[in-house]
């Protein structure tokens, strides 16, 4: 990181260095705990958006929504990134410099999302601001943000009307938002076929129903500040002989923008088949 006059202007300026040191270590030891922190998350392989809080028992929980990141090339692309709607939990503490320092993880064992480490400085109020530099396994992410937005509207019950281009084939949907989604933390082993033993509700994430021309559609949505909007849902083709959807569906994740006042969205990402999607919706709350 002589004459009586110099020495002492010498003095002066390693004083004012010492004592600017020491202020700057302690504006650096902030407690990140007690706030809901509304993420922006970016990275070279994925971006997206989320919610993490920091407990006092030294341990985090967290939930995101990342897609791709769709300005990269084809060609750019790493072969395997993980995206969807994750789940995370984990630890934290401070390091000697007063950093907020830990690791968390989620996900399933088939699409994990691992951050083996992170670092992160956080700013105290009125101007609170948190930003975190990770290492995972979709290679370097960061998320940076603020205390949550209490003046978000409440959607819940709200029926959306969405146009999708996939791959340049425009279909339509509809679907409402069914109420705050509640996940699932602990599965106690052996799974049972009921294995949910210890659910939280996650605020600012509604449930997902719908249906498209030949899809049934089941998901999550999440609102953030400065109007941001995700959608991870799950795809499930109607068999038609039977008039099912089939157990199998393909993963879509598309972050965006939302115009509350005009009640729009504008999305667009991309499903575990590689397919670009652009969505556009209309609601009704």
């Amino acid at each position: 990181m002589y004459t009586k006059a110099k020495v002492w202007a010498l003095s002066a300026c390693l004083a004012v260095i010492l004592f600017c040191s020491l202020g700057a270590v302690a504006q650096a030891v902030v407690d990140p705990t007690g706030v809901l922190w509304d993420l922006q998350v970016t990275g070279y392989a994925v971006v997206g958006s989320g919610y993490m809080e920091f407990y006092g028992d030294n341990t985090l929980f967290g939930y995101l929504i990342i897609k791709p990141n769709m300005a990269l090339k084809p060609y750019q692309r790493p072969a395997e990134v993980h995206f969807g709607f994750f789940v995370v939990q984990g630890e934290w503490a401070f390091d000697a410099k007063g950093r907020v320092i830990g690791f968390f993880s989620g996900g399933s064992q088939a699409v994990p999302l691992d951050i083996s480490s992170f670092t992160a400085t956080v700013t105290a109020p009125p101007k609170a601001r948190i930003n975190i530099s990770a290492t995972s396994n979709n290679g370097t992410m960061h998320f940076s943000g603020a205390p949550e937005n209490l003046s978000l509207p409440d959607l819940t019950g709200s029926s959306w009307t969405a146009t999708v281009l996939k791959n340049k084939v425009r279909s339509s949907e509809f679907f409402n938002l069914t109420g705050i989604f509640v996940a699932c933390l602990d599965v106690p082993l052996p799974v049972d076929p009921n294995p949910c033993v210890n659910t939280v509700p996650l605020p600012y994430v509604y449930g997902l129903a719908g249906d498209g021309a030949s899809t049934v559609l089941d998901g999550a949505a999440m609102l953030n500040g400065t109007n941001r909007v995700s959608i991870n849902l799950e795809e499930f083709d109607i068999d038609k002989d039977t008039g099912l959807p089939e157990t199998d569906g393909n993963i879509r994740s598309v972050t965006g923008k939302v115009n509350f006042t005009k009640k729009t969205a504008s999305m667009d990402g991309t499903d575990e088949a590689k397919a670009n999607v652009k969505v556009t919706a209309t609601y009704v709350p």
